[in-house]
């Protein structure tokens, strides 16, 4: 079994997209509020379409963003260090 351990003291890695940059920054909590907006209202649309109806190909395309809209804002809602960095032992 491998386990997940912090490296050692390093230099942060350059952001991977414009909203890990952004809470990198000094107004990162703004920017994770209006991500968290934008994941809530994603998440409220979705729930629409599926009681709505829909086939079931693309209820299982639904169900599925809305996993990925719930693991994102738990991700977000952790507030965790963007510049963690982990290594395999």
């Amino acid at each position: 079994m491998k386990l997940l351990l912090p490296d050692p003291a390093v230099q942060q890695p350059e952001a991977l997209s414009p909203l890990e940059q952004g809470l990198r920054g000094d107004a990162a909590p703004q920017v994770r509020a209006q991500a968290q907006a934008r994941l809530a209202e994603l998440e409220q649309r979705t729930r629409a379409a599926i009681a709505a109806g829909v086939l079931p190909g693309r209820y299982r395309e639904l169900t599925a963003l809305l996993d990925a809209c719930t693991a994102a804002q738990d991700v977000l809602a952790e507030k965790p260090s963007m510049g963690a960095n982990v290594r395999l032992a």
